[in-house]
């Protein structure tokens, strides 16, 4: 908000917060597109809620956890195409 404002300053009303909330939620926002992020997805982090991924994990997983059965995975994978 406006510099100088605080909770016991407010320089907007509750009706300018709203608009100017409106107004910068309306704005475009770039696309980003995740399957360039990763070119290597075993690399991908494991806690990337968004896919593609290189194991047979949930989303859900992937975001919340538990992160332990990822992880053996992963060495897993990593062992076998050293192999």
């Amino acid at each position: 908000m406006p510099f100088g404002s605080s909770y016991e300053k407010e320089q907007l009303s509750v009706e300018e917060a709203w608009d100017l909330a409106a107004f910068v939620n309306s704005q475009p926002r770039p696309v980003k597109k995740f399957s360039r992020d990763w070119p290597d997805i075993t690399k991908k982090p494991i806690d990337q809620p968004d896919g593609p991924f290189p194991d047979s994990f949930s989303a859900f997983q992937h975001k919340y956890g538990p992160f332990g059965p990822i992880v053996g995975s992963r060495k897993e994978l990593a062992a076998n195409s050293k192999n």
